[in-house]
């Protein structure tokens, strides 16, 4: 009886311990299954990822020239260009900084893609749009704040140099840069949601 009174718990816990192995079981079938419906809510429609980068960055490029014009942007094409490309050839100074930064734009338009599926927004356009001015807006900080080490990685930037150092958020080119700075990636950012968008429910 002893013996049978010391083999009852055992009994018992054996069957908790199934219990939870089962629970485990088709607890993890459940997750599996909910990550491959997530996966495949994410997938990325990469063509108009692309094209909404590079729409994003066309009006981007036609900001910077009008804030140009009022003195609250710089040449950002000539910065880019300058990176690879001796100041005694302009014309592929401005060449090559085209490329750059729209190949920048594209790259930035399939990270832009992914972060308004995550969010749910893709597919719906107005959402998309206020979702792509706040990623606009933080994409902005961040190259605001990037801007004051870009002497370090330049070749051609800083003190004798062919160009300038900006300072933070471009503070040293005029004291507007900081806002025109965020704006101009606000407006990458609801144009590449809004194009994104768009694709997705074509």
């Amino acid at each position: 009886m002893a013996a049978i009174r010391r083999r009852g718990p055992q009994i018992g816990g054996g069957t908790k311990l199934r219990g939870l192995e089962l629970w485990l079981f088709f607890y993890t079938i459940e997750v599996i299954g909910a990550f491959s419906k997530m996966r495949s809510s994410m997938e990325i429609l990469w063509e108009y990822a692309v094209a909404a980068g590079l729409i994003g960055t066309a009006l981007m490029t036609v900001a910077i020239v009008a804030g140009k014009l009022m003195g609250l942007a710089s040449d950002m094409v000539r910065i880019l260009g300058l990176a690879f490309v001796s100041e005694e050839h302009p014309r592929r100074v401005y060449g090559v900084g085209l490329i750059v930064h729209f190949a920048f734009g594209a790259l930035f338009g399939i990270l832009y893609a992914v972060a308004l599926t995550a969010v749910g927004a893709a597919g719906l356009v107005g959402m998309a749009a206020a979702w792509g001015a706040v990623f606009g807006a933080l994409h902005g900080v961040a190259v605001g704040g990037a801007l004051g080490a870009l002497p370090v990685v330049h070749p051609r930037m800083g003190s004798g140099q062919v160009l300038q150092p900006p300072g933070f958020f471009g503070r040293d080119i005029g004291v507007g840069m900081p806002v025109a700075l965020i704006l101009l990636h606000i407006i990458y950012g609801v144009t590449a949601g809004v194009v994104y968008s768009v694709g997705v429910l074509s």
